[in-house]
Formats: structure tokens, C-alpha cells, sequence
């Protein structure tokens, strides 16, 4: 039972990260990032992501052309306007959750300056550590 909730969590950190790189941190790259600790390794990661999109968008459009052509031409989601609904449900999602996950990928970047220095810290202590009991 154990095994498998660290594997979720370890998912799910993972992905809400990659989304944060994606969605927030890759497309914001300004002046001010290139002095982020962690500027080198998210460039290489924003690169493996876009690459992973690259490969990918070909078949989305594949498949939102198949729902376009076979889904919302149906006489059934015509006549009760599904495609307005869906609009709708895109437009309440990026009206009142935008925000809300904007500053959620604040919070994980302010997070993740932390960890960096909290690290960064600990590992000049543990080498000044390391050289005043060997050296």
C-alpha cells in the first residue's frame, strides 16, 4: 500500500512540475530569469518538453479533427448546442481558474527558489564540514 501512494505522489509531483515548466515557466523566460539558480536545467528541460510536444501535436490534431468531424457534427450535439456548452466550460475555467493556477505556479517557483538555497546551504555546510574533519 505504501509503495504504491509514493508512487502517485512521485507522479504527481512530477507532472504538476513538468506542467509548471510547460504552461508557466517556459513560455515566461525573461531578463530576470537567466539569474535563476535553476535557469540551466530548466532550459534543458523546457527543450525536452517542447521536442515532446513536437512529437505529439500531430496526433492531437488528429484526434480533435476526428472529434470535430464525428462528434460535434452529430444531429444529437447540434441540436443541444454541446459545442456552446463546451466553449462555455473553456470560458468559466479560464476566467476563474486562470488566476487560481497562475498563482499556483507562483507558489511552486517561490517553492522551488527555497529548496535551491535550502540546499545550496547544506551542502557549503556540509562541505566546510567535510574539510574541517579531513583536511
Amino acid at each position: 500500500m505504501f509503495g504504491i501512494t509514493t508512487k502517485i505522489l512521485i507522479i504527481t509531483i512530477i507532472s504538476i512540475y513538468s506542467s509548471y515548466l510547460f504552461f508557466y515557466k517556459c513560455e515566461n523566460v525573461g531578463l530576470l530569469d537567466y539569474l535563476h539558480p535553476l535557469n540551466h536545467h530548466q532550459v534543458k528541460f523546457c527543450a525536452n518538453l517542447n521536442s515532446f510536444e513536437g512529437f505529439v501535436s500531430p496526433y492531437f490534431k488528429a484526434s480533435g479533427d476526428f472529434i470535430e468531424k464525428s462528434v460535434f457534427e452529430h444531429d444529437l450535439v447540434k441540436q443541444y448546442g454541446v459545442k456552446g456548452h463546451v466553449d462555455s466550460v473553456v470560458g468559466h475555467f479560464k476566467h476563474h481558474l486562470g488566476p487560481l493556477v497562475e498563482k499556483l505556479f507562483q507558489f511552486i517557483e517561490f517553492i522551488e527558489i527555497k529548496l535551491y538555497d535550502g540546499a545550496s546551504d547544506l551542502y557549503a555546510h556540509g562541505v566546510s564540514l567535510y574539510k574541517s574533519k579531513f583536511a
